[in-house]
């Protein structure tokens, strides 16, 4: 593994993060990055109103169900699918770009 790069040595947080993310690309090992390949979840939440931002986060469909009663009527269930990918480097541009 390259040298790990020292905040001390640059002038900003965003040298420091490029030096960092270079040194992480150049090494070797770097195919053993955390994580899995990926999964897939399902989160449920209530939506208060139509179009309105969801509430009430939830991994199951019951605890969702039993928090609906709390809001008035029309709030709706919602759904959606979150997909995490496998876990890689970020590139010195992608720094640079913001």
């Amino acid at each position: 593994m390259p040298d790990r790069p020292c905040p001390d040595n640059y002038d900003t947080h965003e040298a420091y993060a490029i030096a960092t993310s270079q040194a992480a690309i150049a090494d070797p090992d770097q195919e053993y990055i955390c994580g899995d390949n990926g999964s897939v979840e399902t989160e449920y939440a209530i939506e208060p109103e139509r179009g309105g931002p969801a509430r009430a986060h939830d991994s199951e469909l019951a605890g969702v169900i039993d928090e609906l009663a709390c809001y008035r009527d029309g709030a709706r269930l919602v759904t959606r699918q979150i997909m995490y990918g496998p876990w890689r480097y970020v590139t010195p541009e992608e720094i640079s770009n913001g």
